[in-house]
């Protein structure tokens, strides 16, 4: 299943692109994403956000299973 990934700041939505369906929706962050990888199965995303002062490291990371 092919899936199609957009970051709106403070969360991100994925769609199977053969449907067009909305596969997830993923609202935890607090604060702007910065940085989003894929798993290299297709069936983990790690997400993490700024955080409170953006010049900091103390953003939120987390893994999701999406698949």
């Amino acid at each position: 299943m092919a899936l199609l990934l957009l970051l709106l700041i403070v969360r991100w939505h994925i769609w199977n692109a053969n449907s067009g369906n909305e596969v997830y929706t993923y609202t935890q962050h607090h604060h702007p994403i910065n940085a989003l990888s894929w798993s290299p199965d297709a069936n983990y995303v790690v997400s993490s956000d700024a955080g409170p002062n953006k010049d900091s490291d103390a953003g939120f990371t987390s893994v999701w299973q999406v698949a």
